[in-house]
């Protein structure tokens, strides 16, 4: 009788036990979904009997074993879902026959070993998702043949070498995500016909050379993220036209530029980090125009000027490091207005001034660090209105008169 089966769907439950090989029985099944359960086991070879699965998706269990060579039969199916499972060995280059994909998610699986080549015959893949195994060797370049493909994910892995020309084809592409692997060398000139990118993330990588200049050509570029490699040159001067922008990581690079002059204005950007490059130029009036801004850093620059008074108008703002430049001139006091604000770093600067009293209206304020720089007049007395304190430094200053008694004595002060 079950052998009419057409769907079985029996996910979000607590099913244990193990895939039996009868499975194979169910010769008329078109969808498999098993997802989030405590099935554990392999995947029974049989499955290759069902020549008219179109739908298969058994992730989120407690899969074990190899995926079965076997699978590459089921030449129908266009979704295979085997991500958060415990398998082991590599993906099967068999998978290369299976030609109806759409949808190849095998993400967080505990596969190791290469990335069969043969991932390049699936023509008509719009979404692949190997990230957060062991994989390992190069990228292949014939992932750049699957020209429909819309998202590529393949971040956390082991992979190395230099990324393939060929993915400078992929004109479709809205997410490319390859953060934490170990690549190497330049990022093809090619990489600039990718237009369509909403997302790119080349992190935590050993990258080098120049980043892609006309990486936001397109418009349409929502998170730039490249930190933590070992980029020179300047930053894209098409970032500019991205007004979209909401995620822009940079940092820990050797990237030279202007700040005053690469930048745009952003409604949306929520975190920006430049920190540890070689950028020069003045804070900006137009960063109180990023309304959403949560995150702001740019310490060990090469920053001069002064801080504007208009930064008072990114109320949003939790995170501000402008920490180790060569900033001048007073702490302007609109800078009391941000009330979200919890950690405010503006040591290893030239700083003149008073502290404004206006500080003292930053009550969620958690480190203030103000050390190494030409403040004078005394220790405000306001700091025992920021309740929430644990760091304060005001250290290698010209600061004068006693530490007072609301200061000395707050017991959650750290030191």
């Amino acid at each position: 009788m079950l052998k009419s089966l057409y769907k079985l769907a029996l996910s979000d439950n607590n099913l244990v036990g193990s895939l039996p090989p009868s499975i194979g029985n169910l010769s008329n099944l078109s969808v498999l979904r098993l997802y989030n359960n405590k099935i554990s086991g392999s995947i029974p070879k049989e499955i290759e009997m069902l020549g008219s699965l179109e739908k298969i998706n058994l992730s989120n269990n407690s899969l074990s074993g190899e995926i079965p060579a076997s699978i590459g039969n089921l030449t129908k199916v266009n979704s295979l879902y085997l991500s958060a499972n415990n398998f082991h060995g590599s993906i099967p280059q068999e998978i290369g026959k299976m030609r109806s994909l759409i949808d190849l998610e095998l993400a967080n699986a505990n596969l190791s070993g290469l990335i069969p080549a043969s991932i390049g015959n699936l023509k008509n893949l719009s979404y692949l998702y190997l990230h957060s195994n062991a994989l390992s060797g190069f990228i292949p370049s014939g992932i750049g043949n699957l020209t429909n493909l819309i998202e590529l994910f393949l971040q956390c892995n082991k992979l190395q070498g230099s990324i393939p020309w060929e993915l400078g084809k992929l004109e479709s592409l809205h997410q490319l995500i390859l953060f934490n692997n170990s690549l190497s060398g330049f990022i093809p000139e090619e990489m600039n016909n990718l237009t369509s990118l909403v997302a790119f993330d080349v992190s935590e990588n050993y990258l080098i050379g120049h980043l892609p200049q006309q990486v936001c050509l397109g418009g349409v570029l929502e998170s730039f993220t490249a930190h933590d490699n070992y980029f020179t040159g300047p930053i894209p001067k098409s970032l500019k036209n991205c007004t979209g922008l909401y995620r822009v990581r940079l940092e820990h690079n050797q990237l030279i530029g202007n700040v005053s002059e690469d930048f745009g204005i952003y409604p949306n950007l929520d975190y920006l980090d430049l920190s540890g490059n070689k950028l020069i130029g003045e804070l900006s009036s137009k960063w109180g125009q990023c309304h959403n801004l949560t995150n702001l850093r740019i310490s060990n620059n090469n920053l001069s000027g002064e801080l504007p008074s208009e930064l008072g108008k990114a109320t949003q703002l939790r995170v501000c490091d402008l920490s180790l430049n060569h900033l001048t001139g007073g702490i302007p006091k609109a800078l009391g207005e941000l009330k979200l604000l919890f950690k405010l770093m503006l040591n290893d600067n030239h700083l003149s001034g008073s502290i404004p009293p206006e500080m003292g209206m930053l009550s969620s304020l958690v480190h203030l660090n103000l050390a190494a720089n030409n403040l004078n007049g005394s220790i405000p007395i306001w700091l025992r209105q920021c309740e929430s304190l644990l760091e304060l430094n005001l250290s290698v200053n010209r600061l004068s008169g006693g530490i007072p008694s609301e200061v000395k004595y707050r017991r959650k002060l750290g030191t």
